[in-house]
């Protein structure tokens, strides 16, 4: 194997040249990049999701099995793309990327990962660009920075002004609520319900976006990977009102363990479970369908003050990003992930 890799390695390096262009990338490195990108290579899952909209056509693999499920949200053409993923998340195999013929990677601004990813990349003769991801606001500047490595600008500007226009709905609706009369909110994405993200976490951004409180406040600064684990103690103490759940399998517990029987949104029935589909809408990957969950969760929390046609809403975003057209029952299932088989 290694010396199947030393092979490819070297037809990389040795190949043609089809650097036109110098880009300076959201890391702010300058980057050759070939005139034409032919197969690009996301290194991580928001990669991956955010090549999903604006270069589908282009993208050399994915971080997921595919299922019939989350395949019929997406562009046809990644129906049948291979998987890359090798022993885990965001693992990969350099040989496999080579022999795929890609001439492009793009990572992430905001990981030390991404700088290693990046390395080893280039040690293959893959040149690699960086994109902002951390926050929904990141996207519309990486999407008009794609618009620019693929040659297709207007396409970038369309994604980039469809998140600035939601975020600026955000803004002026649920974004003016006095701290009194937000809704206190817990996140959890276990499916044992005691694994959340803090108030201060990027990966906890829709309920800031959406207006909410979250009541699991932090020490210190938490990273991309933070984990944190809640005790059933602390959980019951801070009672939210709210409970945003991850897994189907977690809201039922909630619904079902007579440990839970006092908690406010048990009482009163608010209990809820975040769209998944095509990517996760509130974490994991982090993706700009950040944006989407943001209004989910606005509209579930203060339908009065942000009133929306989910439905109509959710089909245009994925009309939008994945120029798709799914029926009225996909979209029906799509917003009820606990009737989903």
């Amino acid at each position: 194997m290694k010396r199947l890799l030393a092979v490819l390695v070297m037809g990389a390096l040795l190949a043609p040249p089809a650097f036109a262009r110098e880009l300076v990338d959201l890391s702010g490195r300058p980057v050759l990049v070939p005139d034409t990108v032919h197969k690009v290579y996301g290194a991580f899952s928001s990669t991956v999701a955010a090549l999903s909209a604006i270069a589908p056509d282009r993208l050399a693999g994915v971080y997921y099995t595919h299922t019939p499920v989350q395949d019929r949200f997406l562009p046809p053409v990644m129906t049948s793309l291979p998987l890359l993923t090798v022993s885990g998340p965001q693992t990969w195999d350099p040989e496999r990327v080579l022999a795929l013929g890609v001439d492009l990677a793009v990572v992430m601004t905001d990981t030390g990962l991404s700088n290693m990813v990046r390395d080893r990349l280039a040690s293959l003769g893959i040149a690699a660009v960086a994109i902002r991801g951390t926050r929904v606001r990141d996207y519309p500047e990486s999407f008009r920075f794609l618009g620019r490595v693929f040659g297709r600008e207007e396409r970038g500007e369309t994604l980039a002004r469809f998140i600035e226009d939601g975020l600026e709905r955000l803004d002026k609706t649920v974004g003016t609520l006095p701290e009194a009369e937000r809704r206190r909110v817990y996140y959890t994405e276990s499916p044992d319900g005691l694994q959340s993200q803090c108030a201060n976490a990027d990966r906890a951004e829709v309920l800031i976006l959406a207006g909410a409180r979250n009541v699991l406040v932090c020490e210190g600064v938490q990273t991309m990977a933070s984990q944190p684990q809640v005790t059933p103690e602390t959980l019951l103490a801070l009672d939210p009102d709210v409970i945003v759940a991850r897994f189907p399998e977690a809201a039922r517990r909630f619904r079902t363990d007579p440990r839970w029987a006092d908690l406010r949104a048990v009482r009163d029935n608010q209990v809820f479970v975040a769209p998944q589909l095509p990517f996760n809408w509130v974490d994991r990957p982090p993706s700009y369908m950040r944006l989407m969950g943001a209004f989910w969760l606005a509209h579930t929390l203060y339908p009065d003050r942000f009133p929306l046609d989910l439905p109509a809403h959710t089909r245009l975003f994925l009309e939008t990003f994945f120029q798709i057209s799914p029926s009225d029952e996909a979209i029906a299932a799509l917003l009820d992930p606990e009737a989903a088989p």
